[in-house]
């Protein structure tokens, strides 16, 4: 009988060195400081607590303050009086996240009342708690899940505050936008504010906010109406034509303060501008081919290669073999002599250029035009031709239009070359901004080790809660060193940030660029629930859902190009070619490892460059610049700005944030630089970062082609950073 006692005794006396027991005169209270507790309904909280100290008037509190460490504080409550624990808490900072382990070391043994929401930092971590002890959580943004589950696991009880606050909220929500319709109103494509909009049938009048943006009590039946002042005529708008909640109006026929708005009608246009006026193709009697300058794209000195495979029945021959292609060696039907001249017209706006001939050998040379300043190319045939340009035009005749849109002058039989390129040597010693620049990325460098480092970008975090350069330059810092914490970093901007779509756009970027696809997937399904339309958020969905299955990654790429199930109604055919490269090239690459017989024939040929570049940006209200330098120290500018409207509409209308280029031939051989610059946004007061990827091919369509993903970002105005130094072969 004895030693059953001793053995229990001993067994007791080892319970308590293991599990200590608390004081029962103290009481423990556990209080998250983390990020997500900022939006905690603390009165509610301090409610709770009050009762729970009036139960004893007299005692001893051990506060633990717990996020990514555990801080403790002892406090003395007399008479009830606990006024000096409560000021503690209400000017308490919340910064870092939540690590509940090191909160589980302090409390292991005690009955305690926990205070947090139940957002952990890491996956997989867990609170652990004694039979009895009280989670209290009051932030609407709390993992319920989370919370639940532990009070059952550890028999406690769960005090959730916010789920009552969701009923009432969800209720209060549904009441008041019920019939509330939202939008955002553009005047030549920048967000306009003070613009008035009332809603048919009604006196009243709502404005537009410094961003453009209004909130209306109407619905999608409703139809606005938008004035200028007082006496000011009407547009009307039926809510329900607006695509994506956007209203685009040009000054043309707009001015908020005096005149009166007039509706746009669209008329489908039948004519093709050039330089010596517009092409009617109804009046010439043929189908005349033009392109335009958003599809001018590719990097090359030599416009020749702009015009090689864009038109039907225009072949752009070399010199030799081996050689890039010659503009004046230009046909555009079968040879028709064997004696006389079978190379077509070059008109540059509207002056006959120089003819090769192919009778004599002769060649006119066209290497002085800029790719860049061209602003359309138009083949004219038959008639077309030769009723303009007579003899000489019966060959076809192919029109050039600079961005210039104006006649040369002819000095002494000379043209003057106003397409030539001018002042476009690059300037190796131009400084460029770096993160190295950041005073942020300096004060993480300043730390010991790199834990240090992001326990200083935690105690930075709450005094910089909306400075959106503090996450990017504090993403920069850890991408280079740590891939988990660069995406902890980012995806501190998700919590913050999750309606937003432009900033989670900026979050998916950076995610794709460290590899973290399962992450970034995730982030752009909440950009598609924002915005079902948008056109990129489409698009990287499809590579998305392959993760891994080249399979299901064609026939996702198919069904965006067709129009396939989920993915109706879009304009996929602005992205066509992007959409057949990846495609063709996905099969060459890949076809191997899957079924493609039922696949389209026209999908076999694949293509293949020395190097291409596919461009996104998380921005589309953004205004910026890409700058190629060539292996001659010669640079071009591709240019996303309002000086293109009708490209940055696509960009804010259809979500249309990529852009490709592609370099081949004997030209493109050699080093280049590839840099970008910031223009700032449409809306001054629109301070969003651009952040900006780049997916580079190199050897793309060959057998050893290599992919590498870039991102650089921008902050500020006229900013100007390096994306990358390449050497194509």
């Amino acid at each position: 009988m004895r030693l059953p006692m001793i053995f229990c005794i001993l067994l007791s006396c080892l319970f308590v060195k293991l599990y200590p027991q608390a004081d029962p005169g103290q009481l423990f209270i556990c209080w998250d400081t983390s990020l997500s507790m900022m939006d905690r309904d603390v009165e509610k909280e301090f409610e709770f607590l009050g009762k729970a100290i009036a139960n004893k008037p007299d005692q001893k509190i051990v506060l633990y303050l717990f996020g990514t460490e555990v801080i403790e504080e002892r406090y003395r409550v007399e008479g009830g009086d606990w006024s000096s624990l409560k000021q503690r808490l209400e000017n308490l900072p919340y910064a870092g996240a939540t690590i509940y382990s090191q909160l589980n070391e302090r409390i292991e043994g005690k009955k305690v009342y926990v205070f947090t929401d139940g957002n952990a930092l890491f996956k997989g971590d867990r609170l652990l708690l004694e039979k009895g002890s009280v989670i209290v959580n009051s932030a609407l943004a709390r993992n319920e899940d989370f919370l639940k589950r532990t009070a059952l696991i550890n028999r406690a009880r769960l005090m959730d505050y916010a789920s009552i606050l969701d009923i009432g909220n969800r209720q209060e929500n549904a009441d008041a936008t019920g019939n509330l319709v939202t939008g955002r109103v553009y005047i030549d494509n920048v967000p306009s504010p003070h613009v008035a909009i009332g809603i048919k049938g009604t006196d009243e009048f709502y404005y537009t906010d410094a961003e453009g943006n209004f909130s209306i009590p109407a619905s999608r039946n409703d139809s606005l109406y938008i004035r200028g002042g007082e006496k000011g005529a009407v547009l009307d708008y039926a809510v329900s034509d607006m695509d994506n909640n956007k209203i685009f109006l040009s000054s043309k026929v707009v001015a908020l303060d005096e005149v009166v708005l007039v509706e746009e009608r669209k008329e489908k246009l039948v004519t093709k501008a050039t330089a010596y006026g517009d092409i009617d193709e109804k009046r010439v009697g043929v189908a005349i081919q033009t392109i335009g300058e958003d599809q001018i794209t590719d990097i090359n000195t030599n416009v020749s290669t702009v015009v090689q495979n864009r038109f039907s029945g225009v072949e752009v021959k070399s010199a030799a073999p081996g050689q890039e292609p010659e503009l004046g060696l230009v046909k555009m039907r079968t040879d028709w002599t064997m004696l006389g001249n079978n190379y077509g017209l070059v008109v540059v706006n509207g002056i006959p250029m120089e003819q090769s001939s192919s009778a004599t050998n002769h060649l006119a040379r066209f290497n002085f035009l800029d790719p860049n300043s061209i602003a359309s190319i138009t083949v004219l045939k038959g008639l077309a031709a030769t009723n303009k340009y007579g003899e000489i035009g019966r060959n076809g005749v192919l029109l050039i239009t600079t961005k210039t849109a104006k006649v040369p002058t002819v000095n002494e039989g000379q043209v003057e070359d106003r397409a030539r390129l001018k002042n476009n040597v690059y300037d190796k010693e131009e400084r460029l901004a770096t993160p190295g620049d950041s005073p942020f990325y300096n004060l993480f460098a300043q730390a010991e080790n790199l834990e240090g480092s992001f326990v200083t970008y935690l105690s930075l975090r709450s005094l910089n809660l909306d400075n959106l350069k503090f996450y990017l330059d504090s993403y920069a810092f850890f991408a280079e060193r740590d891939k988990t914490k660069a995406a902890q970093v980012i995806t501190d901007l998700w919590e913050l940030h999750p309606d937003d779509g432009r900033i989670l756009k900026m979050v998916e970027l950076c995610l794709s660029q460290l590899g973290k696809n399962e992450l970034a997937a995730l982030v752009n399904d909440q950009v598609l629930r924002l915005d079902g339309g948008n056109l990129q958020a489409n698009y990287n969905k499809v590579h998305y859902l392959g993760n891994g299955s080249p399979k299901g990654e064609l026939d996702a790429l198919i069904a965006l190009c067709n129009g396939g199930q989920g993915f109706q109604n879009l304009r996929t055919f602005l992205i066509s070619k992007t959409l057949d490269r990846d495609i063709k090239n996905l099969i060459h690459q890949k076809g191997g490892q899957m079924d493609v017989t039922q696949v389209d024939p026209k999908y076999r040929n694949n293509v293949m460059y020395d190097a291409r570049f596919v461009f996104e940006w998380n921005n589309p209200e953004a205004e910026f610049e890409i700058q190629f330098v060539n292996p001659q120290n010669r640079f071009f500018n591709w240019e996303y700005s309002n000086a293109k409207p009708e490209r940055i509409k696509q960009g804010i209308e259809e979500g249309l944030t990529m852009e490709e280029f592609e370099f081949y031939g004997q030209e493109a051989k050699g080093n280049w630089v590839v840099n970008a610059k910031f223009l700032g946004n449409l809306s001054e007061t629109d301070a969003l970062p651009l952040v900006l990827k780049c997916n580079l091919y190199t050897n793309f369509g060959k057998p050893d082609q290599k992919e590498e993903q870039l991102v650089v970002y921008f902050t500020e105005r006229d900013e100007k950073r390096n994306i990358k130094s390449l050497h194509v072969n």
